[in-house]
């Protein structure tokens, strides 16, 4: 298998359809594995700072206005990585 120093060159080089939909189809994989790590890393951090608000309510503490603005910020960058995750396809079986 030969290396290429850059996508352009390995594009220039005039690759089969079909190896180029392979090439494509593994880097979406990729993408998309990635996209659901930092998503489930953000619904994580959610869910302990919504767990830390919760407990201060509940003792009747002040909640610190960082801490709900943070939450708030992460709904919303789990909202646009939830968006970014293509549905799943069903399997033909």
């Amino acid at each position: 298998m030969k290396n290429f120093k850059t996508v352009q060159v390995w594009l220039d080089s005039e690759p089969a359809a079909e190896t180029i939909e392979i090439v494509l189809r593994y880097i979406n994989i990729s993408a998309v594995a990635e996209y659901k790590r930092e998503l489930s890393k953000k619904e994580g951090e959610l869910k302990r700072l919504e767990s830390a608000i919760s407990s201060m309510e509940e003792i009747k503490l002040a909640v610190p206005g960082n801490l709900t603005d943070t939450a708030k910020a992460l709904r919303k960058r789990i909202y646009e990585l939830a968006h970014k995750i293509p549905p799943q396809r069903k399997l033909n079986t």
